[in-house]
C-alpha cells in the first residue's frame, strides 16, 4: 500500500515563514516590454527597463536573467555597445555582471552598417537582503556609434528575477 501526505500549507516550528528547501524557487518576477529606448553615452546609463524583487530571506540568490534586442547605429567599424544589470540601479547601485563585456555584445564590422543582436544572459546575484531590490538594464557605447537601443517597437523583451532559496 502506498502512503500519501497531503497538507495545505507548511509552517516552520519556530516562525510563521514558509520552509525554504535549499535549492527551490521562491518566487518570481518578470518584467517586459516592447518600445525601444535609445541612449547615446559612453559610460553606463540607465535604461528605465527594470524589475523590482523583494526576497524572503538575506541568504537567498535571485537568478537574473534576460533577453534583450540591442541595435546599434556607427559611423565607423569596430563600434560597439554593451548591455549590463544594475543591483539597487545605475545611479548608485552595483553592476552584477563582474565582466568587461557585460552581458551583451553587439559590435558592427563595417561603417555605416546598422546592427541588431540579442543580448541574452543569466546571472546568479547574492543581494543578501530582503529589502525591494530593483534590478536595471543599462547600455554603453564605444567606438563611434551614434545611438544604441534596446528593443526594436516589434519584439518584446523580458528581465526574468528568480529568488532561489538557499
Amino acid at each position: 500500500m502506498a502512503s500519501q501526505l497531503t497538507v495545505d500549507n507548511i509552517v516552520g516550528a519556530t516562525t510563521s515563514d514558509r520552509i525554504h528547501i535549499p535549492g527551490h524557487i521562491i518566487q518570481v518576477v518578470q518584467a517586459s516590454a516592447t518600445s525601444a529606448i535609445q541612449k547615446n553615452s559612453t559610460s553606463f546609463v540607465a535604461t528605465g527597463f527594470s524589475a523590482s524583487i523583494t526576497p524572503t530571506s538575506t541568504s537567498s540568490k535571485i537568478l537574473v536573467m534576460g533577453s534583450i534586442p540591442v541595435y546599434l547605429q556607427n559611423t565607423s567599424s569596430g563600434s560597439h555597445g554593451i548591455v549590463t544589470v544594475y543591483r539597487g540601479g545605475v545611479a548608485s547601485g552595483t553592476d552584477i555582471s563582474t565582466s568587461p563585456t557585460a552581458f551583451g555584445l553587439a559590435q558592427n564590422y563595417t561603417a555605416g552598417q546598422e546592427q541588431i543582436t540579442m543580448a541574452n544572459f543569466h546571472k546568479l546575484d547574492s543581494p543578501s537582503t530582503t529589502s525591494t531590490t530593483p534590478y536595471e538594464v543599462a547600455v554603453r557605447m564605444f567606438g563611434s556609434l551614434t545611438h544604441v537601443w534596446i528593443g526594436t517597437n516589434q519584439d518584446n523583451y523580458t528581465l526574468t528575477l528568480m529568488e532561489i532559496a538557499q
